[in-house]
């Protein structure tokens, strides 16, 4: 299936960009005007081909896998990939005698054959993240590790990479194993975070809540004056039938409508014929009359992605400063992301990292050297009023 005198590998070795051991990374942590950043890197991933891949071009593989909206740029910039050295390929064993490396291909139109396992060098450039650190707590059990997580960090980022809660305790708090999470925090939201020091603790406390067993606390700050009784909340304009699915009770309101989830732009929804069951009880604790907010206890009974968020826009209470979900958008809240404050901090060093040959290099290129206003930079959100109190 190769193309009779066509070359098919590189004797390059490392100047098509082999590394010697392909977890070696070069990020580094930077921090500039309550933003942190990741400096480039790079990253090799192994992909094992699947009998399917069989026969088609490398170039369509990669395309398929890695950008699978399949369009005529992404071809074109894994042909180039290719020819740089940035992907590499292992054969099956056909004889004893047979190298068994990777070696570095040249030729896109390679096609795959059965058992080709392919290594392929990313060029890694990690989101912006507010500068929050995690703070552990518990350190002494030995199944467990709390964390009081910081708004505006992710617990895993796209790339698993540094910019991530994760990686944070395992690394910059130097916990000395790998942890895993027992449960998720969106991304803005703070608070109470239970890590697992092993697979067996990790397994028994997912066992917990997904069987209810464990009660959640958590406090939001939500627009306008919350219900404080049966007949305030009357007020919402949802009734109190079986299809609203809204019941007062224990002091405070119970939101039992099912959400439904999307996954293209990441938000929930109130889906009533094939949404998943889930229940929140809402109850007050204070209203700030001058910035017409309340202050409100979240209890949810069970686990839906941003199912608080979406409940309390359902009421027609939205976290106050959640715009996603119909909050009101707080300029205070944001921070620009290679500011021309925070260039001047970063740039020495992020350009030591960029590379020439690189789309989102040439971009940070020009607004490290001012040639991007601020206004057309990307805005980090550093966190909204939701914090996770306590899991009990």
């Amino acid at each position: 299936k190769r193309r009779v005198g066509q070359e098919v590998f590189s004797t390059r070795g490392k100047e098509a960009g082999v590394l010697d051991n392909p977890l070696d990374i070069s990020g580094k942590w930077l921090v500039a005007d309550g933003i942190r950043y990741v400096t480039p890197y790079y990253r090799v991933d192994e992909h094992r081909m699947k009998p399917a891949n069989e026969g088609l071009k490398v170039k369509h593989v990669l395309c398929n896998m890695l950008t699978p909206n399949n369009s005529n740029l992404a071809v074109t910039f894994w042909s180039s990939k290719v020819r740089g050295g940035g992907v590499s390929l292992r054969q099956s064993k056909k004889s004893i005698d047979d190298p068994w490396e990777f070696r570095p291909l040249v030729d896109p139109d390679y096609c795959i054959q059965r058992g080709d396992t392919l290594q392929v060098r990313h060029h890694i450039h990690e989101k912006c993240v507010s500068d929050g650190l995690p703070v552990t707590h518990l350190d002494t059990d030995p199944d467990y590790l709390i964390v009081n997580k910081p708004s505006g960090v992710p617990m895993v980022n796209d790339n698993n990479g540094k910019n991530s809660v994760l990686y944070m305790v395992e690394n910059s708090l130097k916990v000395g194993k790998r942890l895993y999470y027992t449960h998720r925090l969106d991304s803005p939201v703070s608070g109470i975070l239970v890590l697992a020091r092993n697979k067996a603790a990790c397994k028994a406390a997912q066992r917990e809540i997904a069987n209810r067993r464990v009660s959640k606390l958590y406090i939001a700050r939500v627009v306008g004056k919350f219900p404080q009784s049966a007949e305030e909340s009357m007020l919402l304009g949802h009734g109190w039938d079986n299809d609203s699915g809204l019941q007062w009770q224990e002091g405070g309101i119970r939101v039992g409508v099912p959400l439904g989830f999307h996954s293209r732009n990441g938000t929930a929804y109130v889906d009533q014929r094939d949404g998943k069951a889930s229940e929140t009880l809402f109850e007050f604790i204070g209203y700030d009359q001058k910035g017409n907010t309340s202050l409100v206890r979240c209890f949810p009974k069970t686990g839906r992605p941003h199912q608080i968020r979406a409940h309390l826009r359902y009421l027609g209470h939205p976290i106050a400063n959640d715009v996603i979900y119909g909050g009101r958008k707080d300029k205070s809240n944001y921070r620009t992301a290679y500011s021309s404050q925070a260039c001047e901090k970063i740039k020495d060093v992020i350009e030591k990292t960029l590379e020439s040959d690189c789309p989102r290099c040439e971009w940070i290129s020009m607004a490290l050297n001012g040639e991007i206003p601020d206004s057309d930079k990307p805005k980090v959100c550093i966190g909204i009023w939701l914090h996770a109190v306590r899991y009990h």
